[in-house]
């Protein structure tokens, strides 16, 4: 399993992302670049408090950066 996430890591068509505050991770998000995200995370006891809206907000950014509407 390990080596297969390297290669989902190494692979540009995909990109990760890790939400953190204070060096805690707090959660993820795993994009695909084909116009839609495989999988947003945000630890259950940080949920409801504006982190998944902040994910959302980097992600609509790399989107447009790659003109992904």
């Amino acid at each position: 399993m390990k080596e297969v996430f390297k290669s989902l890591v190494n692979n540009e068509s995909f990109i990760f992302l890790l939400l953190e505050d204070n060096e805690e991770a707090l959660g993820y998000a795993w994009i695909e670049i084909r116009e839609y995200i495989h999988e947003i995370s945000i630890v259950e006891t940080k949920r409801n408090k504006g982190y998944g809206s902040s994910l959302m907000e980097c992600i609509y950014e790399i989107a447009n950066d790659r003109g992904i509407d």
